[in-house]
């Protein structure tokens, strides 16, 4: 169920950070009766309820949109990894980041974003002390809500650039625009101390109205994931060991591919997932979508699918090699009812009676079956270069990108039909799910000795993937994390985080040549980081560039 009070926002935050500089007349004095101000504003629940979703909104904005889409998943992160290949030609900025040629004036940087949810946070900290007439029982998990958010984006700075600036009181003045870069490990302090503050605030579980706000189960993850990240593995063993436990009651779903539909959203799984909805000005397609009736559709399918009349699919990207021969590397056991790993029918489209696959075809939504979609494929997207799959037994490798295709909508997708027929665009993005945090329980558990422990987490994820029984030694059982974690959450913009995570750069360029990631080649220290575009470094004269973009 969507929830009107984080799908229709309006902007409550002008009263807060409007930059007013001009007083040379009376005219100019004069208050827009029309225009919240700091004297009519933050008194109701309402008011703060408003406030709230307009943060919520800069992170939804990452994934809506055509160029929005773009700066969420193929620029920077997801497509520099190895579980995607990006189809070629494709627009010239999403390019430079997947073959490591961006610069700091490469458009998709995603820098802007993160900081204009910081500020609106911040506006809302400052709104909402002892002063604010709204009772302590509304305010409180709205509060937690803006430290969640606060922390969440400087999780994404610290995971993104490294330094950054840190900044927790609202800009107000142009004076206030100054401000110096802080060290990698005070962005990571504040992203904690933030996280804790939101643990403290936040209700262990929302009313179906409110599914989409963050919850305290949220908080923790990702504080443990902060943990993760900085190697301190028995803090993460410890904050994520609680999501395992009462008074949460997270699981993972019988049924993998329910993490990907629009009729089993907010489920069981679901830890962080981000609201979406087809409706509203379907001119706001192209733009922010800050508008009180802008549309806020998650056009992610459009970039997944196949490119057939009536599929909404511009086919941008496919499965890497890699990522097919790490699904076909372990098959399941003997009398299942497939042949592999039950996640890759989620994960891709292919035709299973090519590989003796006891599976039964499936055909697209609109009845098409495979044959022609790859033929489509090979004459409109693949004819500059394609992955190098596998033959398997005798037959050429033919895959497709499914997971996030509007094949999981239950009524098909057009992009430009109108409302009626975006349904795929109201299909949510999950953010993190319980299957992560098994998986990264399993690495804190193997990273301090717990053996058994993080085989007994490893265990739950293979399980539900139908693969047979099995116990990783001490010397092992990382590539299998590692492994898993591939497979588990391709395309759910992480990849690229954990590879970094993992290895050195000498080792994550021998790992990215090794699986044939595009651009390997051209990988260098400095595209571990993102650069600080050139607008905040003219603009704000003590900020200095990221490390090796000088």
């Amino acid at each position: 169920m969507k929830t009107n009070k984080i799908k229709n926002y309006i902007l409550a935050l002008a009263a807060g950070t409007a930059l007013c500089s001009c007083n040379e007349s009376h005219f100019l004095n004069e208050v827009n009766p029309n225009r919240p101000t700091d004297a009519t504003y933050w008194k109701t629940a309402d008011d703060l309820d408003a406030a709230i979703a307009s943060v919520y909104n800069r992170v939804r904005a990452s994934v809506y949109g055509y160029y929005g889409a773009f700066n969420c998943f193929q620029a920077p992160n997801n497509s520099l990894a190895d579980d995607i290949f990006t189809t070629i030609g494709e627009e010239k900025f999403t390019w430079d980041y997947v073959i490591f040629n961006n610069s700091p004036e490469t458009d998709g940087n995603p820098w802007e974003y993160l900081y204009t949810a910081i500020q609106r946070a911040n506006v809302i900290l400052s709104k909402t002390g002892s002063d604010c007439p709204v009772k302590d029982e509304i305010k409180k998990p709205i509060r937690g809500e803006a430290y969640f958010m606060r922390g969440f984006n400087y999780y994404l700075l610290a995971i993104n650039y490294g330094k950054a600036i840190i900044r927790t009181e609202p800009i107000v003045s142009t004076l206030d625009v100054a401000k110096a870069m802080s060290s990698a490990e005070e962005v990571w302090a504040q992203a904690e101390s933030d996280l804790k503050a939101a643990i403290e605030l936040l209700p262990e579980s929302r009313p179906t109205p409110e599914y989409g706000r963050v919850t305290k189960g949220a908080a923790v993850a990702f504080l443990g994931k902060c943990y993760l990240f900085q190697d301190k593995y028995a803090d993460a063993k410890s904050e994520l060991g609680k999501l395992m436990q009462a008074p949460y009651a997270y699981d993972l779903m019988e049924d993998y591919a329910d993490n990907f539909r629009d009729d089993t959203e907010f489920n069981k799984e679901s830890i962080f997932e981000l609201n979406y909805d087809q409706f509203g000005d379907p001119d706001g397609r192209w733009n922010s979508g800050e508008g009180t009736d802008a549309n806020m559709g998650n056009v992610l399918a459009n970039f997944f699918g196949p490119d057939l009349p009536a599929s909404g699919g511009w086919y941008k990207m496919q499965p890497s090699a890699a990522l097919v021969e790490a699904f076909i590397a372990e098959e399941r056991p003997e009398g299942s009812d497939s042949r592999w790993d039950k996640r890759m029918y989620t994960t891709m489209y292919f035709k299973y009676s090519d590989y003796n696959d006891p599976k039964p075809d499936e055909t697209w939504y609109s009845g098409v079956d495979f044959d022609p979609m790859w033929e489509v494929a090979l004459g409109k997207k693949l004819l500059g270069g394609k992955p190098d799959y596998p033959a398997i037994d005798g037959k050429e490798g033919r895959f497709l990108l499914k997971k996030y295709s509007a094949w999981w909508s239950q009524s098909g997708c057009s992009f430009y039909g109108g409302d009626a027929t975006w349904s795929s665009r109201k299909m949510n993005y999950r953010v993190m799910r319980f299957a992560e945090v098994l998986l990264m329980y399993a690495e804190a558990c193997a990273r301090t000795n717990d053996l058994a422990g993080a085989n007994a987490a490893l265990t739950r994820v293979r399980d539900r993937a139908g693969l047979g029984k099995k116990t990783f030694s001490q010397g092992d059982i990382m590539k299998e994390i590692q492994r898993q974690n591939m497979l588990e959450l391709v395309e759910e913009s992480t990849r690229w985080f954990y590879l970094k995570h993992w290895f050195n750069d000498d080792e994550l360029k021998a790992f990215l040549v090794a699986q044939k990631t595009q651009g390997a080649d051209s990988f260098t220290p400095k595209y571990r980081w993102l650069p600080v575009p050139f607008q905040e470094i003219n603009n704000n004269p003590l900020c200095t560039q990221t490390e090796g973009w000088e």
